[in-house]
């Protein structure tokens, strides 16, 4: 038998205490149904807490975790008699949405799964820098979790400029490296810095590599960009993507300044994080 119900931090602890058959928790599945719960972002969509005929919780934990942990309620449909002793084995077995497949929901099939595919990770570094307070400060430590995919999906959706500069874009950076780690910057650079009128020039220089002087910062963010391509780095990936991020930043306002310099470089242990001019 299913109805829908209110569940509450009481009631979901409840229900919880039926679950004899715990099967692990994904601590980062709790914690973006939290989120979702604390912002009032849940929305009843057809998924089913499910209970056995004996009364125990089959199909939910993490769900109801969430809502026990969050403090906040949620509403759910709840079904109730599952005799196949099967079913267990049966549910919360489908592959979830990711991202990408909610954004392919959303946008009615505007952007390819590819396009999908960069766009997403451009805009989950976008939206870390823009809700950080402290640029001078800012990590891209737990970027992968900072979002939940229903927030990036409604960026997508709302941000079609993006969009399509990330796709104009995407083809002409890849030569430099992971398009997802420059997109981002370039978006930041173009619409935020007081110098936009020198964005375009910058961004040729350091894709077609054409250079007056060795001088030139771009030259110089171009060489260590490709240089950081073709070599094995042993730094860590979060590291890696942290220091691009700041080369590009760097480079762009001392370009923007009109200065020539003959070494660029980035010493997050001496210095802050670069904040575009």
């Amino acid at each position: 038998m299913s109805n829908t119900e209110i569940i509450t931090p009481q009631k979901a602890t409840e229900y919880l205490n039926t679950n004899t058959r715990n099967r692990a928790i994904t601590r980062s599945r709790v914690e973006k149904y939290k989120k979702c719960m604390a912002q009032g972002r849940w929305v009843l969509n057809g998924q089913t807490i499910v209970f056995d005929e004996h009364g125990n919780l089959i199909d939910g934990q993490h769900r109801l975790i969430a809502c026990a942990e969050s403090g906040h309620p949620f509403i759910t449909a709840v079904f109730r008699g599952v005799t196949d002793p099967r079913a267990f084995a049966t549910t919360d077995t489908g592959k979830a949405r990711n991202a990408n497949d909610i954004a392919s929901y959303v946008n009615e099939g505007r952007y390819t799964r590819n396009q999908l595919i960069y766009i997403i990770a451009a805009a989950r570094v976008y939206m870390h820098w823009v809700t950080t307070s402290n640029k001078a400060d800012f990590s891209l430590s737990g970027v992968e979790h900072a979002k939940t995919d229903e927030e990036l999906a409604e960026f997508v959706r709302e941000n079609p400029d993006f969009c399509a500069f990330c796709i104009d874009k995407h083809e002409k950076v890849k030569v430099l490296g992971r398009s997802s780690r420059i997109l981002p910057t370039l978006w930041i650079i173009k619409t935020e810095s007081r110098q936009r009128i020198m964005f375009d020039e910058f961004e040729k220089k350091l894709i077609d590599g054409l250079f007056e002087t060795k001088e030139c910062p771009v030259y110089l963010l171009h060489k260590f960009m490709m240089q950081g391509r073709l070599a094995n780095s042993k730094k860590s990936e979060r590291r890696e993507r942290e220091e691009v991020f700041a080369m590009i930043f760097k480079s762009w306002n001392l370009f923007s300044s009109c200065r020539k310099i003959k070494l660029l470089r980035w010493s997050p242990e001496k210095e802050p994080f670069p904040i575009p001019r």
